[in-house]
């Protein structure tokens, strides 16, 4: 793409990298840059209005919390400069003590500037069509123990970008998209650890962040350049190296099993256990002996459970309200949880829903909720976390887009806290599961669910043909693989079958920061 003549939208162009990447562009001399930020430097602003006069350079205010603050910020810009050649996502915290925030301003807030964007972008709309970059990071590429929820929103992002970047979506919109994900850039984000959750329990993380090969924001910008000029609808490591994602489907490996669970007289918490898979999975739980069993859920099927209690008198089965979307309400539910029945050796979150028309709600189900509660369950004799996430997250895919996002960045956070030194400290393992289609009400509103529908109605025929596998069957696998599953594995039940997955290593200094 030649720059020269383009007009820009920069989001979070007040940032450490955002600034030296504004000025980047300008000395493309681009015919204007917009830049979107929750508050502006008027300093800065001031420098590149004198310094680049050939360019229209403005701000306007917008919060990436609130959606309809990113409409009318959009809406404003399209005022100014009539069309958008260029918008670059770059906002970003790293703040991890506050769940709610960073998903809301790093995954949310640019899923709905980035559909917003290309609404205004689309040739189908009467627009030109143009670049969506959106800034990821390295740490969503491969899980690291030192970025878990951090890495995680990027993860998501990332999943997110590829989908929109499918040649369908860019063949009626004529909209392209970047992912970039820089490595280890010095900015005032990165000057303190203590906001990691990592820091909790490795006291040389500032030491292993130090140590770490850095770049400079001026570096970057200048590579980004290069990036815009010659990249298509692709994902960019570093700027610079372009990767075909792919997982590896193996069979069990005895060498992989660390320990064998025996499910008999465990106490066992199941998250979302009212749903049409999850009270399969109870009964096949139940089944196994398990000394109790809480069911945590939003609202209480009285009839099931009265059946649960009277078929399996033997075992504790009792109910607790749960609102996932509620950080105190969680906290509330495992404190009852912990009074009835003192410990718990498996937690199984199997929440979620499927409609991607409200995407603050799904993500705040399908994934904020998860991490939310994951802090929470602390039953002080190690245990299991299981974690429902879906094949949906394994690839990119254009029909599922939002939902796909909630759940490759569940399998990303639950593959974060599966590494080996979270374990050493807390004797927990975690386990994920991607079952493929299964009979549930969800699966079977699926086809009026999806937001990929909206822009791509003729790939409703790729879900019509799809034969889902029975709830029991998969709850029947489940039992299974908890008693030979590995801490930190992921498994893909579908049609009946169990596989184990492994992951390529994208980013190398990654994987030596995982390790410790």
């Amino acid at each position: 793409m030649e720059l020269t003549g383009k007009n820009i939208v920069y989001v979070g162009g007040f940032g450490g990298i955002g600034e030296k990447t504004v000025e980047a562009f300008l000395k493309k001399s681009v015919k204007s840059v917009l830049i979107l930020d929750l508050q502006s430097n008027d300093e800065y602003l001031k420098y590149l209005q004198s310094t680049y006069k050939n360019s229209v350079v403005a701000y306007i205010p917008v919060d990436l919390t609130k959606t309809d603050s990113i409409r009318e910020a959009f809406q404003k810009a399209k005022e100014q400069i009539n069309t958008f050649d260029v918008v670059v996502n770059g906002a970003g915290i790293g703040n991890e003590l506050n769940i709610d925030r960073i998903v809301q301003i790093n995954l949310i807030g640019v899923i709905h500037s980035s559909l917003i964007a290309m609404d205004y972008m689309s040739k189908e709309n009467g627009g030109q069509g143009g670049c969506i970059v959106n800034i990821s990071s390295t740490s969503g590429l491969n899980p690291t123990a030192l970025l878990c929820i951090y890495g995680t929103t990027k993860s998501g992002l990332n999943y997110f970008t590829n989908t929109l970047a499918k040649p369908l979506y860019f063949e009626k919109s004529g909209v392209s998209f970047i992912t970039i994900c820089p490595g280890v850039v010095i900015t005032p984000m990165m000057n303190d650890a203590s906001n990691l959750i990592s820091a909790k329990y490795f006291p040389n993380v500032d030491r292993v962040f130090n140590s770490a090969i850095h770049q400079t924001p001026t570096v970057f910008a200048e590579n980004l350049m290069k990036v815009l000029e010659t990249a298509t609808n692709v994902i960019f490591c570093h700027s610079r190296i372009s990767f075909h994602w792919e997982v590896t489907v193996v069979r069990r490996q005895s060498h992989r099993i660390v320990s064998i669970m025996e499910l008999k007289g465990k106490n066992v918490i199941y998250v979302g256990g009212f749903g049409g898979i999850g009270e399969k999975c109870i009964e096949s739980f139940l089944m196994n002996s398990v000394k109790s069993l809480l069911v945590f859920d939003l609202h209480c099927n009285e009839e099931f459970l009265n059946y649960l209690q009277n078929t399996y008198k033997q075992v504790y089965v009792d109910y607790i309200h749960l609102d996932i979307s509620k950080g105190e309400n969680i906290r509330t539910a495992f404190k009852k949880a912990k009074d009835k029945i003192s410990t718990f050796e498996v937690v199984v979150n199997g929440a979620g829903i499927i409609d991607e028309g409200k995407i603050n709600q799904i993500v705040q189900i399908n994934l904020t909720g998860l991490i939310q509660y994951m802090s929470k369950a602390n039953g002080g004799q190690g245990g299991y976390i299981v974690n429902i996430s879906s094949i949906a997250g394994l690839n990119p895919c254009e029909i599922f887009s939002i939902y796909g996002v909630t759940k490759s960045a569940v399998l990303h956070f639950t593959r974060a806290l599966g590494k080996s030194v979270y374990f050493n400290k807390t004797g927990v393992s975690f386990i994920t599961i991607c079952p493929g289609g299964t009979a549930s009400p969800m699966f079977e509103q699926a086809l009026s669910k999806f937001m990929g529908l909206k822009y791509l109605p003729e790939l409703i025929s790729k879900l019509e043909w799809v034969e889902p596998q029975g709830a029991e069957t998969f709850a029947n696998n489940l039992m299974i693989v908890l008693k030979i599953a590995a801490n930190g594995s992921t498994w893909i039940l579908d049609n009946g079958k169990i596989e184990e997955i492994t992951f390529p290593e994208i980013w190398g200094p990654v994987v030596q920061f995982c390790n410790l």
